[in-house]
């Protein structure tokens, strides 16, 4: 072994985050560093391209370059046969590089390991460019990777005589002796262009051509073949319809070797340099004079060399260069090697810049990248405008690093222009991981010190996003109560959905009453009538139904929906089991009807279970009725007022809640009765129409047929029987839904949803929108951030699309420009010494690492 030297990675190998990737920490010891080196760098540049959330489980293709094995070296020496354990086998070969990423990460397109020697990764590159084009998959991983810390395989490259005898690459230089091993890994994503700009993504490059052919026979099987070499370019360049003069640079496979580096500037001459048309001479570099020969993984690292040069339109300058190669002539082929940084040239055409790569064993690889096309152009965001930025990790230490990194980037991407770097960013499509946190923020500059705050301070992580049931959310529409005078006139006033939704709800409305409930709405306090009856049902039935459509259009739409008493008439018309002039009957013939029994007696809310709650109340007679169940310690009794203080002083005396209601009508009692014949004859004309979603009632507690909200003996059970909303919700949880979003102008029913989640011993979320003590525009918001933390809503689905539409509110979910990073990983030295290097081969002093 004559040389001693390589380009080797600074991270500790052994050092990856078993959990991130869903594998166990006994198999994760025996993983091949390779296989962790992929899943790490796949997951950074799927994070990049802002597809991690939606490649996650998609029609994704796989290919991988892999040469040298290391770890399947070191796992046969005798040395280490007693350290072998069950997983061993799945790092003994090259096929798992690949399957390893598609398994981890469910990628459903094709996958496969390619082995072409050097040429690998960019063998992968055109593979990937076909699968992509045929239709194979909808987006593809092509890379490679090398990683080295067994002598025994520099040995062999040595006896080879492949190797530089100092270990560094000399490409072209007179002084050329061999290359010199490098470590790496590298991953592109590659996706149709025109998919990828409707989608808004970050394009570093186009391909515009590639192809793979052979050497064929040659004077000894690792000697190049010139003429092979030519042949693929200039089929390449045809096939693109690009003027082979128009091309600026080409990132050389260039192994320093005295017999390959002559050989490939000849073919690259004749293919691009000696052309008719050329004004200049053709640029040639490589990037194995940086960090080494990566051999599997040296395609991929021209291939992104030479995107960033045509994206940027910067040639970056050959190091480790001092004396030109004589046996190259380079003014006959009209090349040249840049020693300093200089701009792409200008000729008159985009930038086009080619790589070229051949294998040891004559397989050789070519592609032609150009440069990116203009992205589309979009406004940004209004400055005053709340918004939301959503931060998510797997530990609660990694969430606030999470939040220290985006803070960074935001200080210095976000300086100069914040609203357009806002725009760009909500653009991006990251992965959610189920620790969760979101920042309501309204400029880059508020967004910054939450963030600095937040990655700065112990505040404990917020819980896991749910796994269990089905994470939608149901649609929970509150009945009488919560109506206040000044509730949702911040979005009436205000230019949007909710206020058209709410005029159209209205200009419905009047046909039918002959009065306005916006109008209502908007009075002075010292003028409000939404106390009354008459009132208060249509006017929380206009603001929960166009909630919903305010909702809608952050595409939030419900899974389920239940309603509590009246608020069943919007959950019938959200659902679409109701259409808006029936739903707009009922509301105002209800509401009508029940105000003629104003101040005919009172209600009265118990702590106490519907059993206890009759018992206590049976003395009483009819005057007494059970008006709700709401939970088992949540009761609330209707009818006679005068009985029921009586009841009210009762329970007070034993210690029990209770509580008399502030309310005009004895809803769900006896004295309901009067109306009943009246009200089914005003709604005898109401047409059953098909719901969208399931619809679960509280007259029933079970879920209904759409049909039956058709019929009016079903409202009039509505107004007079008890309203089962505990048993609603527990045969919603009993149907696996656990998250809960009550709409309404104040939260009143949260509590007794949460009181049955721990009933049932399920891990759930109830979710507030709109609070008369905030704001209506961040009562929403906050809402969208809470589904978010407890994953009711993501960036993904299986089609790739997202379910709720961030960018209607500018959710920053990556900075764009520079390097980012959307999901933190811990990487803890998880990976035991299961290999020990030949300690008679090599020293530390005698081995660079």
């Amino acid at each position: 072994m004559y040389t001693r030297r390589g380009s080797f990675l600074t991270q500790e190998f052994r050092r990856f985050d078993a959990d991130f990737f869903g594998i166990s920490h006994r198999e994760a010891a025996v993983l091949d560093p390779q296989q962790r080196l992929l899943l790490e760098t796949t997951w950074e540049a799927l994070d990049d391209a802002g597809i991690a959330g939606q490649a996650v489980g998609g029609n994704v293709g796989t290919f991988i370059g892999g040469f040298m094995n290391d770890n399947m070296i070191s796992r046969g020496l005798a040395r280490n046969l007693e350290k072998i354990n069950n997983f061993a086998a799945f790092s003994a070969s090259q096929t798992l590089l690949s399957n390893r990423i598609a398994h981890a990460l469910d990628l459903w397109g094709p996958s496969m390991t390619v082995d072409t020697a050097c040429s690998s990764s960019l063998v992968t590159t055109h593979l990937a460019v076909r699968a992509v084009a045929n239709g194979e998959c909808d987006v593809a991983l092509a890379g490679g990777v090398n990683v080295m810390f067994q002598p025994e395989t520099f040995i062999t490259m040595c006896k080879g005589r492949f190797l530089a005898a100092d270990g560094r690459s000399k490409s072209f230089d007179a002084a050329a002796d061999g290359y010199g091993r490098g470590e790496g890994v590298g991953i592109v994503v590659l996706k149709n262009l025109e998919q990828a700009q409707r989608d808004g993504d970050h394009i570093y490059a186009v391909i515009r051509g590639s192809g793979v052919n052979q050497d064929g026979r040659t004077i000894a099987l690792p000697v190049p073949n010139p003429v092979s070499q030519q042949r693929l370019a200039d089929r390449v360049i045809k096939e693109a319809g690009i003027d082979p003069a128009l091309v600026g640079y080409i990132e050389a496979h260039g192994t320093g070797t005295s017999v390959g580096d002559p050989l490939e500037a000849q073919a690259l001459g004749h293919s691009y340099g000696r052309v008719a048309g050329r004004a200049q001479p053709l640029v040639i570099g490589s990037v194995k004079n940086n960090f080494g020969h990566t051999e599997a993984a040296a395609g991929v690292a021209g291939l992104i060399k030479a995107a960033l040069t045509v994206q940027r339109r910067t040639i970056a300058p050959q190091v480790v260069l001092d004396k030109l190669n004589p046996e190259i002539p380079f003014d006959h082929l009209q090349i040249r090697i840049p020693t300093e940084v200089e701009p792409y040239p200008d000729l008159g055409a985009p930038a086009y810049a080619a790589v070229n790569s051949f294998g040891y064993g004559g397989t050789n690889a070519h592609v032609l990248v150009q440069e990116p096309p203009e992205p589309v152009q979009t406004e940004a965001p209004a400055r005053d405008s709340v918004r939301i930025f959503p931060v998510s990790a797997r530990s609660g230490s990694a969430l606030h690093e999470v939040a220290g990194r985006y803070a960074k980037q935001l200080s210095s991407d976000l300086s100069q222009d914040g609203a357009q770097r806002l725009k760009t960013a909500a653009t991006a499509r990251r992965a959610q991981h189920y620790l969760r946190k979101g920042f309501i923020y309204r400029d880059a500059d508020d967004l910054l010190a939450q963030l600095n705050t937040y990655a700065a301070s112990d505040e404990a992580a917020p819980p896991r996003a749910l796994v269990e049931g089905i994470s939608d959310p149901v649609f929970v529409f509150s009945g009488m109560g919560p109506q206040w005078w000044g509730m949702a006139r911040a979005l009436l006033e205000r230019p949007g959905i909710f206020r058209d939704a709410a005029a159209e709800i209205d200009e419905v409305f009047q046909e039918i009453s002959g009065w306005s409930v916006i109008a209502e709405l908007l009075r002075p306090q010292a003028d409000s009538r939404v106390s009354r009856t008459e009132i208060a049902q249509p006017a929380n039935f206009l603001v929960q139904s166009a909630l919903a459509k305010h909702l809608q259009q952050f595409g939030i739409r419900p899974t389920a929906v239940v309603g509590h008493s009246v608020g069943e008439v919007a959950a019938a018309y959200v659902s679409g089991a109701l259409s808006l002039r029936d739903a707009a009957t009922v509301s105002f013939h209800r509401s009508r009807l029940q105000a003629k029994t104003a101040g005919s007696g009172g209600m009265l809310a118990v702590g106490l279970d519907a059993e206890e709650a009759q018992r206590r109340a049976a003395r009483f007679g009819t005057a007494v009725c059970v008006a709700a169940i709401n939970s088992t310690a949540a009761t609330t009794l209707s009818g006679d007022s005068a009985a029921l203080q009586t009841l009210h002083d009762e329970l007070a005396g034993d210690g029990i809640f209770a509580r008399m209601l502030h309310v005009e009508v004895p809803y769900h009692s006896q004295l309901m009765d009067p109306i009943l014949g009246e009200l089914a004859t005003a709604l005898a004309g109401l047409t059953p129409c098909e719901a969208a979603v399931p619809v679960y009632s509280t007259v029933t507690g079970e879920k209904m047929d759409s049909a039956v909200f058709a019929e009016p003996d079903y409202w009039c059970k509505n107004v007079r029987d008890s309203v089962l909303f505990a048993k609603a919700v527990d045969t919603l949880i009993g149907d696996r839904y656990r998250v809960f979003l009550e709409l309404g102008p104040h939260p009143v029913l949260l509590g007794n949803i949460r009181e049955s989640f721990v009933r049932h011993s399920v891990s759930g979320a109830a979710i507030q929108t709109l609070h008369r003590d905030h704001d209506d525009e961040q009562s929403v918001l906050q809402a969208i951030t809470d589904l978010y933390a407890v994953g009711a809503i993501d960036a993904r689905d299986r089609q790739i699309s997202t379910r709720v539409a961030w960018s209607r509110i500018w959710i920053c979910r990556s900075i764009r420009g520079r390097k980012k990073r959307c999901g933190r990983r811990i990487r803890s030295r998880c990976v035991r010494d299961t290999v020990t290097p030949t300690a008679s081969l090599c020293s530390a002093t005698a081995w660079t690492r």
